[in-house]
């Protein structure tokens, strides 16, 4: 709504005769109650800012803060603890004495924010802390005194062997038992490598006879593990014919049958082994005589050798069997054959292998394995045979 308002205003008039004269006039303005468009703007302006901070930048300062102070706390290893964020107030709620507390508030004190200025400033305008004193657990006086039995466990163990050397690996009860169980290896292996670690705790039931069964089993084979896994004891391994009877007995006896797990054994024939390897080394060339004599021809001495290296990886006694063709009388031959044999069995001697174990025979034409009415058959029948005579299992 408009208004009118009038003023009466005095003002001189000029005459033409230089007098003065004065008039009365009348000036009119009005007042509207309507604004102009721009004065709002501003006012606008400032309402959005408003706004804005309380619905984005508010909640963004208030989450930044809280964090912030979260993982300075976290950073110092407190653990029990929660927060309340209002703003850029925070309340803080821990279990810990007042010392506690002041080492909070300068924690959380020292924590920074980024700005929208591109600067960091200190999180928390205002940091409130709440303490709740930690309470005592409640423990009877008469189980002060009382110490916990010690847990016992298996210990599980694995004892390797490979050549002459063996691995000892896996739990061992103390130092002592440790102690005992090496040198109980050392005697029966050139190397011992100790992997054990002692635990301080009993063992159960056994541990020390599979231990103990474990080192005397590997000392009879080859390529060979022995375990004891979850209380049971087990073997695999390369064992001699010779000896699998005895691993077979030495694995089931004792006073511990539940405790038996798995024996897995690859049995090697070593008899038919040992006689393949001397036969394979005569069939090369043979051992040459001087005719109808008993002296060895110097070419063979190679081959004595050879000979002697199988004999002493072989077990037992062997015998050192002397042959020849049908020609000339029997008698003769057979004495020949033998002088044959006992001629080697002197140079094999020489090279090494114990005469205890050697015996010498000689069977003159009464073993042929070729036709004698060839010049080719009887060459083969003139021969020298070695093969394992005799094995006994060591006890």
């Amino acid at each position: 709504m408009n208004s009118i308002r009038n003023d009466r205003v005095a003002e001189r008039i000029s005459t033409t005769d230089d007098s003065i004269r004065y008039g009365i006039t009348r000036r009119y303005w009005s007042r509207s109650d309507k604004t102009r468009p721009g004065a709002w703007l501003p006012i606008l302006g400032l309402i959005l800012a408003f706004v804005y901070g309380l619905v984005v930048t508010a909640p963004s300062i208030e989450a930044q803060t809280t964090e912030q102070v979260r993982l300075a706390l976290t950073d110092h290893d407190l653990a029990d603890f929660s927060l309340e964020g209002d703003g850029q107030r925070v309340l803080v709620s821990a279990i810990g004495t007042e010392a506690d507390a002041d080492r909070i508030r300068e924690w959380v004190g020292s924590t920074t924010c980024d700005t929208w200025i591109a600067e960091q400033l200190t999180c928390p305008t205002n940091v409130r802390v709440e303490m709740t004193e930690p309470v005592a657990a409640a423990i009877e006086p008469e189980l002060l005194s009382i110490e916990a039995a010690p847990v016992e466990r298996f210990h599980d163990f694995d004892f390797r062997r490979t050549g002459n050397s063996i691995i000892l690996s896996g739990e061992v009860t103390s130092e002592t038992e440790r102690d005992a169980i090496v040198a109980q290896a050392g005697t029966q292996f050139e190397t011992v490598m100790d992997e054990l670690d002692i635990s301080g705790d009993p063992a159960t039931e056994g541990y020390r006879w599979a231990a103990d069964r474990a080192l005397r089993i590997l000392a009879a084979t080859t390529d060979s593990e022995a375990t004891w896994r979850g209380g049971l004891f087990s073997v695999s391994g390369t064992v001699s014919a010779i000896d699998e009877q005895d691993i077979r007995r030495a694995f089931a006896s004792g006073e511990y049958p539940a405790r038996l797990g798995e024996l897995n054994l690859e049995v090697i024939d070593e008899v038919a082994v040992c006689n393949e390897q001397f036969a394979a080394a005569l069939a090369t060339s043979g051992i040459r005589f001087q005719t109808g004599s008993a002296e060895i021809s110097p070419g063979s001495q190679d081959l004595i050798v050879q000979l002697s290296q199988v004999a002493q990886g072989c077990p037992g006694t062997f015998s050192v069997d002397g042959h020849t063709d049908s020609t000339g009388a029997a008698a003769l031959n057979r004495d020949l054959s033998l002088a044959r044999s006992q001629a080697v069995v002197a140079e094999l001697i020489a090279a090494g292998v114990d005469a205890a174990r050697l015996t010498a025979r000689g069977f003159g034409p009464d073993q042929p394995v070729a036709d004698n009415a060839t010049t080719d058959g009887r060459a083969q029948n003139r021969r020298i045979e070695i093969r394992v005579l005799e094995v006994r299992a060591e006890q």
